[in-house]
C-alpha cells in the first residue's frame, strides 16, 4: 500500500512534469548549445579573478517590475482559490500566506542569475552596460545544466501558459489541503513548505510580453532550502546595497566559450586588454569578438 509520503512525492512529481510539459521550464534546450550573460568589465573580472557568478536576490532586479509582475498575476487567483476553500482549519493555515501574499512571496531568499539566447542585443547592452564597457560572455548550456544546487529556467513571456502553469500549481495545493484533511498527516508542513518553494520560484520565471525579445534564461537558487555553506555577501550598486551569493569553483575552461565586446567607441583597447587579460591567465583559448550593432552616442 502506498504511503502518505510516496502519495505526495508523486503527486508533486506529476505537477511538475505537466508544468515542464506545458512552459518547457528546464527543457527546451533542442538545438541550442550557448546561452549568454551580461555584464560590464567589472563583472568580467570578478567572474574569471574569482572563478564564480554572483547570484543576486531576486527582490533586487534592474526593474522591481520584474518579480511584482508574478505576484500580482497569481494573487487574484489564490484569493479566489482561498475563499473557496470549505475547511476552516485548511484556511487557518493559509491565513498568513493570504493576510500578506507579496511579503510572504518577496521574503523567499531567491537568488538568480540572468542569460539571453541572442549574445548581440541592443536592450541588453544598454540595460546591462549604458557606459559603452559591456560584454556578454558565452556559456556552454550543456555545462550550466549540470551546476550543483541549482535550477535553470526558461523565462515564459505568454500570459496563457503563465495561468495554465499557476492553476496547476493550485491545483496541487488543493489535493494537498485535501489530503490534510483526510489524513492528518504530520509531514504536511513539510510538503506546503515545499509547495512555497516551488510556487515563488516559478512565479519569478514569469515577464510581461513586452520583454519577450530577450530571450531570457534565469539560474535560480533557493538559500532557504538547500543545505549549504554559502554566505549572502553584500555590494553597493547603483544607489543601494545588493545582496548576493557566490556560486563558487566553477570551471571556466569548460563553461565559458566566448565573449563579446558590446558597442563602443574603445572596442580597440577593450578587446587588446581582454586578449592580454585572458592569455596571461591561460585562458587564451576563449575567442574574442565585436558586437555587430553600430555604436552610437
Amino acid at each position: 500500500m502506498e504511503t502518505i509520503d510516496e502519495y505526495l512525492e508523486k503527486k508533486f512529481q506529476q505537477t511538475l512534469q505537466n508544468i515542464d510539459k506545458y512552459t518547457y521550464l528546464e527543457t527546451n534546450i533542442q538545438g541550442m548549445d550557448f546561452l549568454y550573460h551580461y555584464t560590464d568589465l567589472n563583472g568580467f573580472l570578478g567572474i574569471f579573478k574569482t572563478k564564480s557568478l554572483w547570484a543576486s536576490n531576486a527582490f533586487f532586479l534592474n526593474d522591481s517590475s520584474e518579480i511584482s509582475y508574478g505576484i500580482n498575476l497569481s494573487q487574484d487567483l489564490f484569493s479566489k482559490f482561498y475563499q473557496s476553500l470549505k475547511s476552516e482549519h485548511v484556511k487557518e493555515i493559509l491565513k498568513c500566506f493570504y493576510d500578506d501574499y507579496s511579503g510572504f512571496v518577496l521574503s523567499s531568499n531567491l537568488f538568480l542569475v540572468s542569460f539571453c539566447e541572442n549574445g548581440d542585443l541592443l536592450s541588453q547592452w544598454r540595460g546591462y552596460a549604458p557606459n559603452s564597457d559591456g560584454i556578454s560572455l558565452r556559456f556552454n548550456l550543456n555545462v550550466i545544466r549540470t551546476l550543483p544546487q541549482i535550477h535553470l529556467y526558461k523565462v515564459v513571456y505568454n500570459k496563457d501558459e503563465q495561468l495554465k502553469t499557476i492553476n496547476f500549481l493550485f491545483e496541487l495545493l488543493e489535493d494537498l489541503m485535501d489530503y490534510l484533511e483526510r489524513t492528518k498527516t504530520k509531514s504536511f508542513l513539510h510538503y506546503l513548505n515545499y509547495w512555497i518553494t516551488i510556487f515563488t520560484t516559478i512565479i519569478l520565471t514569469f515577464k510581461d510580453n513586452s520583454f519577450s525579445e530577450e530571450k531570457e534564461w534565469r539560474l535560480i537558487y533557493n538559500y532557504d532550502t538547500i543545505e549549504n555553506n554559502k554566505v549572502i555577501e553584500y555590494r553597493m550598486k547603483n544607489n543601494y546595497i545588493l545582496p548576493y551569493i557566490k556560486i563558487e569553483k566553477l570551471n571556466l575552461i569548460n563553461l565559458i566559450s566566448g565573449i563579446l565586446i558590446g558597442p563602443s567607441s574603445n572596442n580597440q583597447i577593450i578587446s587588446k586588454s581582454i586578449e592580454y587579460f585572458l592569455r596571461e591567465n591561460k585562458y587564451n583559448y576563449i575567442a574574442v569578438d565585436n558586437s555587430k550593432i553600430p555604436y552610437r552616442k
